[in-house]
């Protein structure tokens, strides 16, 4: 099939949106449109969402917390997302699942988050498969101290073996229970050793297979990507594993000015989208010791993929060839691309723990704010034809 059909199926909104009813769409544009608003003046927009998730304004705020809880996340439990993960399923869409509280900060919640991990791995085995966040299980202060070279105290020496501990506990267990287990990327102060640990995880546990059992991600808005893309692929040359790789631009850009690390990412988006489509084009090129998962809303890097296979012949369906969207984003895309491997990051959790966390992630990721016009007028344009034809 041309790439020129696959491209202008993104535009079938009665596809995209045919598991959404009315309201739910309704409720989705309203919700895009206001993004659309606050991203004519990103400064601004901060400054009001700040303001109010800081002063809570009664009615308004627990209706808003409801409304992108229900957007974006699958629910506060596993079990309540059963039906939706079965509709997923039939459209043969691979949900990651990821428990959204994003931080631990004591042993306690550490062990507590790993059981939590291990409940998540036991629910998607044959379903989907498994998202882990590093500082749900690993402590926060104890990565920045050992990737700045510290020494750690004694009492510190014995809780870093108990978070190595929980880190190998739960890959053995999502290995032995056949889960793909996805480790998100971190902030710079923190991720060069999240990539150590996870690196060593993957020298472990992705021998002798042909799909990845252990992924690692990298963000592509940082400078140093394509220097840790040729590392990982040579590394997995030598070690003789087949390395697992999640593809995203990275949304800490906030985070990463406050920390004073500006400086380690490009200065354009049109730099990042570079590095982005090149590691695209190095991924595909070492696939016979790679698998690797494209997530982006960039419709243009989805033309550059396919682009890419195509004229390599390679079958779009390749086990170790994947593209993933946000739940609740550019379902235009997730629903109109049925011959690849299509799968859709789905966040779960307690309500009001998630909704600080939506509001965050949707100020940091400027693409996700730029991107509401094209969701507001893809749900315009359906909600038009479900009441005109």
């Amino acid at each position: 099939m041309p790439l020129s059909r696959i491209v202008g199926n993104f535009q079938n909104t009665k596809r995209a949106y045919r598991l959404l009813t009315s309201n739910e769409l309704v409720r989705q544009k309203f919700l895009y449109g206001l993004g659309t608003v606050l991203s004519h003046n990103s400064v601004l927009a901060s400054e009001c969402v700040n303001k109010f998730m800081h002063f809570k304004p009664p009615y308004i705020y627990p209706k808003m917390q409801t409304m992108m809880f229900n957007q974006f996340c699958g629910g506060e439990d596993l079990s309540t997302m059963i039906p939706m993960l079965d509709e997923l399923q039939k459209e043969q869409i691979t949900p990651l699942l990821s428990f959204g509280v994003e931080y631990s900060t004591n042993n306690e919640e550490l062990d507590k988050s790993k059981d939590n991990m291990m409940e998540l791995i036991d629910f998607v085995q044959g379903r989907g498969d498994a998202i882990c966040k590093a500082t749900s299980i690993i402590s926060y202060e104890r990565l920045k101290r050992k990737q700045l070279g510290g020494l750690l105290s004694q009492n510190d020496q014995e809780d870093w073996s108990r978070d190595l501990k929980r880190l190998e506990e739960v890959t053995e267990y999502a290995v032995h229970k056949k889960v793909p287990l996805f480790f998100d990327a971190e902030t710079i102060g923190i991720q060069s050793e999240i990539q150590n640990q996870v690196i060593r995880l993957m020298r472990g546990y992705n021998k002798g297979c042909t799909v990845p059992r252990i992924y690692s991600t990298i963000q592509f808005y940082r400078k140093d990507s394509q220097k840790q893309l040729d590392d990982l692929i040579e590394d997995s040359e030598i070690h003789s594993y087949m390395a697992g790789l999640k593809l995203v631009r990275g949304a800490y850009m906030q985070d990463e000015e406050n920390e004073g690390n500006r400086s380690f990412l490009f200065e354009t988006k049109e730099e990042t989208d570079d590095s982005y489509n090149m590691g695209i084009t190095k991924c595909i090129n070492n696939m016979s010791h790679m698998g690797f998962l494209v997530a982006t809303h960039n419709e243009n890097s989805i033309k550059h993929l396919i682009g890419e296979i195509d004229k390599r012949d390679i079958q779009r369906n390749a086990a170790n060839i994947r593209i993933a969207q946000m739940y609740g984003m550019r379902r235009d895309i997730t629903f109109n691309l049925s011959e690849f491997n299509v799968s859709l990051f789905i966040p779960y959790g307690p309500e009001e723990e998630l909704f600080p966390y939506l509001v965050r992630r949707g100020l940091e990721n400027s693409s996700a704010l730029s991107g509401c016009y094209t969701e507001f007028w893809k749900t315009k344009k359906e909600l038009s034809r479900r009441h005109f034809g």
